[in-house]
């Protein structure tokens, strides 16, 4: 007879579920002691097996487990990042990039080195597997994979509360500023340049290069932002070429909400005339 003493994470409760379902189906092959006994966080289980249906045991066996460590087993390993980068993140916070990791697992990869070396480790002959330890221990690429995927999703969290106070700011500031000019139109090249034209001058300012923006595409954006924001124009109007500059594009209808029309029709972006024209 073989003997598995298996030791894992109170918050994996739901695999003793699993292996009586397990049980129940090759009750001919396995014996499952279900009487848990607990350690702290952890339960404690003990599984027997004849060692000529050890094949079949593991083949089972390391299905179950695996779904374990991907899948509750992983979210305590999450938790802990988490827990980590309190400092930087309230409990709010952590429970928001918690949801949203939870709604991006259907999108996650197989992980097949887990079932590899569950499969080494049975096929050792070994009597005692914890979980947690054996995660730590022989899964370290696995669980370094989680802890980059946990880093960008709290990097793009940040990132995205550092934008939405600093579209605040803009939008407090446009509000306050009195309109320098009535409109602005704006449009982009076949070179890539953006320009800016206003209908008063009915003159063209060119405001960058494609080649800059294109290397350093946020600091070219927030300075346009801030240029418009300090003209406060009561109507901004983007050209149909602007698509090329979309993330500009969505911040600046962000900023100045109800002022943007986005032209289609006019002669000039109809393609009849390299001109802006003053149709707005």
């Amino acid at each position: 007879m073989n003997t598995l003493r298996l030791v894992f994470h109170e918050a994996c409760r739901g695999l003793i579920d699993e292996l009586e379902e397990m049980y129940r189906k090759n009750n001919d092959m396995l014996n499952l002691n279900l009487g848990a006994s607990s350690s702290g966080e952890k339960l404690i289980l003990q599984l027997t097996w004849e060692k000529n249906r050890e094949h079949d045991v593991i083949v089972e066996l390391v299905d179950t487990l695996y779904r374990c460590i991907t899948g509750r087993l992983k979210l305590v390993f999450i938790e802990d990042i988490l827990k980590k980068n309190g400092g930087i993140l309230s409990l709010e916070e952590r429970e928001e990039i918690m949801n949203r990791i939870k709604n991006g697992a259907a999108e996650e990869p197989e992980a097949p080195e887990v079932k590899k070396e569950l499969i080494d480790y049975l096929h050792e002959g070994r009597s005692y597997l914890d979980l947690d330890g054996f995660a730590r221990f022989r899964l370290i690429n696995y669980l370094q994979n989680i802890e980059r995927m946990v880093y960008s999703y709290i990097g793009d969290y940040l990132e995205e509360r550092r934008r939405y106070t600093y579209l605040g700011i803009l939008r407090m500031q446009l509000e306050m500023r009195s309109s320098r000019v009535e409109v602005i139109h704006m449009d982009v090249d076949s070179a890539g340049d953006l320009y800016l034209s206003d209908e008063i001058s009915a003159g063209t300012r060119r405001m960058t290069p494609f080649q800059f923006w294109r290397k350093k595409e946020k600091e070219f954006q927030e300075t346009v932002v801030n240029v418009l924001v300090s003209l406060a124009p009561r109507k901004l109007v983007l050209h149909r070429n602007m698509i090329y500059l979309l993330h500009l594009s969505s911040t600046l209808e962000s900023v100045f909400k109800e002022r943007i029309v986005f032209c289609k029709e006019c002669s000039c972006c109809r393609g009849d005339t390299p001109e802006l024209h003053p149709e707005y």
